[in-house]
């Protein structure tokens, strides 16, 4: 592989584990291309051209040419390190990737590749790895608003992107983020929304996270790209002290 000889080569982080510690070295890579869009052409008769809907994004393949190299062969050998390097790449799924390339985003993927890595290094000394990732980038660096005032608008200078929503009420509370409808019912003082993860939570009387996807009727919004426009209304004998949202930019 002639260019390993002269390119500095590229750190992978699967969920801020280096890849280096697996003796996995990255040598090309396309993190910086864009996912394709999702575009439906429909004819219309009588219509000039095609209407054109825009679905979004399509997954973005993420897509790494590896070599492995062992430093550390009176130790461990070469197959072993293999098998390590292979349980590093396919362990789990929605995985954080980072390449030192880019440190200031992530993405999240799950490896996709049906290339056996073991017999790749063993006939060639290199291999190709592919994670099918969500088609956004996301900022290591998130942001917070706390909101106490109705009509407070948060400004979401990039894409779509899901927050996490901690609501601090008890009883019934429909919150307003533009034309979206977050309805919550039997709050109990806070209840989170991950809405990433599609997944409600609260803090019991012992202290433990426990599931409350029960006391929301509604979907889990997004943050849209422009202005958010936060507002709610309180159920008869209900109480509200604030709203904290958490989120990331996200780029393509």
């Amino acid at each position: 592989m002639e260019f390993t000889e002269y390119k500095d080569p590229i750190v992978l982080y699967l969920d801020d584990k280096p890849s280096t510690d697996y003796g996995i070295k990255v040598y090309e890579s396309n993190i910086l291309s864009a996912p394709s869009k999702k575009l439906e052409f429909v004819e219309i008769e009588g219509r000039d051209g095609a209407l054109t809907i825009d679905n979004g994004y399509e997954d973005f393949v993420l897509t790494l040419g590896c070599v492995l190299v062992n430093n550390n062969s009176k130790v461990e050998t070469t197959p072993a390190l293999a098998r390590r390097a292979k349980k590093f790449l396919l362990n789990g799924a929605n995985r954080k990737i980072q390449l030192s390339e880019d440190m200031g985003f992530y993405l999240l993927g799950t490896y996709n590749s049906d290339v056996d890595i073991e017999e790749a290094i063993e006939n060639f000394g290199l291999f190709q790895a592919q994670f099918r990732c969500k088609p956004y980038r996301f900022s290591n660096s998130n942001k917070t608003v706390e909101i106490t005032t109705k009509n407070t608008v948060i400004k979401n200078d990039e894409y779509k992107t899901k927050p996490v929503i901690d609501v601090y009420a008890t009883g019934d509370i429909t919150i307003n983020i533009n034309n979206q409808e977050v309805v919550l019912k039997a709050l109990e003082g806070h209840i989170q929304l991950d809405c990433e993860k599609m997944n409600a939570t609260t803090v019991n009387s012992l202290g433990k996270i426990v599931n409350a996807n029960q006391k929301m009727y509604s979907d889990f919004p997004v943050l849209e790209e422009g202005n958010n426009n936060i507002t709610w209304t309180i159920g008869t004998g209900a109480s509200f002290t604030k709203i904290i949202i958490n989120y990331r930019m996200a780029v393509i």
